[in-house]
């Protein structure tokens, strides 16, 4: 049996058990998220967004299926379709609901994701938005090094070097 075959067996053995009414619900979504990534992992990203968007339909106010997601999109450079899936992370973390207590570090993925993608795109100003929204929430060397990055494409140097001095007070040096 081929490897592709297996993969979307799994995926749809899972499936198959929510449709059949063979599970209470419970813990299905977790087991779509964990397929979810798994297939990620190995580049089949098609199947990997077929596992969270299952899991979206399973538990339509969890967090995680959306910026796992996101970052599936991201990887397969689905830019427009990772920022929809962040914005909408976003909006459920803002309204409460099912982060399972990663809060911060799903408000650092959104922003640094985001940031990483407008500076992609040369949309140097609005990465800079995100930047700085992610320091906000977890000020960390990578964040101010992105922010120094994208201010130093716009030609503002001396915000950049403030940047990259802040990123070093983290190390140290």
């Amino acid at each position: 049996m081929n490897t592709n075959f297996r993969k979307l067996l799994s995926i749809f053995e899972i499936i198959k058990e929510i449709e059949d009414g063979d599970v209470d619900g419970e813990g299905i979504e977790d087991k779509l998220l964990e397929e979810g990534d798994r297939q990620q992992e190995s580049g089949e990203y098609e199947n990997s967004i077929i596992c969270y968007d299952k899991a979206i339909e399973v538990d339509p106010k969890w967090v995680s299926p959306w910026l796992n997601k996101g970052m599936t999109y991201w990887k397969s450079e689905k830019y427009e379709e990772a920022i929809t899936c962040y914005d909408k992370a976003n909006e459920l973390l803002k309204s409460g609901s099912n982060t399972t207590g990663f809060f911060e570090t799903a408000t650092d993925e959104i922003w640094r994701s985001k940031g990483g993608i407008y500076a992609h795109w040369g949309k140097y100003e609005e990465a800079i938005t995100c930047y700085d929204k992610q320091i906000e929430f977890h000020p960390n060397p990578f964040s101010w090094n992105r922010k120094g990055n994208a201010l130093d494409k716009l030609g503002r140097h001396e915000e950049a070097k403030e940047c990259f001095s802040k990123a070093s007070e983290f190390s140290g040096s």
